[in-house]
């Protein structure tokens, strides 16, 4: 297993460089990203979610291809959608609970389904669309079936 290196990114520490790039990436997009705000810990398991975009209620998990512990996102993702925990303050059943790798490729925690940035044609915002929720633009609601988003 490859080890970590930690880095800072505008005043920020993070426990790898994969992170740290990532930091910098959603800024590019401007998403607003508060990086490990909360830890959960359910069947004896700790798990500090990377980063939290509050504007679009996503955790984002970032994970480089020999990192273990990419179950933790999708254990947490289960057990929030069961009902089995109380929700915390900014839990709704909309949230999106993604796994970015270290190419760049994002998806839905726990499934092989892709969850890319897309523009709202509306806002002009990014925000990540999972294809099995809603494609209304996370930002500002615009809906018109796939229509509104850009390439």
């Amino acid at each position: 297993m490859i080890k970590a290196i930690p880095m800072s990114y505008k005043g920020t520490h993070f426990r790898s460089r994969l992170e740290a790039r990532y930091a910098k990436a959603l800024d590019g997009y401007e998403v607003k990203w508060v990086y490990e705000v909360e830890g959960y810990e359910y069947d004896g398991v700790l798990y500090l979610p990377d980063f939290y975009l509050p504007t679009m209620n996503v955790l984002l998990e970032v994970k480089g291809p020999t990192i273990p512990g990419v179950e933790k996102p999708a254990n947490l993702r289960k057990l929030l959608e069961s009902g089995a925990v109380a929700k915390v303050d900014w839990w709704n059943p909309e949230v999106l609970i993604l796994v970015g790798d270290a190419a760049g490729n994002v998806s839905l925690a726990g499934s092989d389904e892709r969850a890319p940035l897309a523009k709202c044609r509306k806002c002009r915002g990014y925000f990540f669309l999972a294809e099995s929720h809603s494609f209304e633009c996370r930002l500002c609601g615009a809906h018109d079936g796939d229509h509104h988003l850009e390439a």
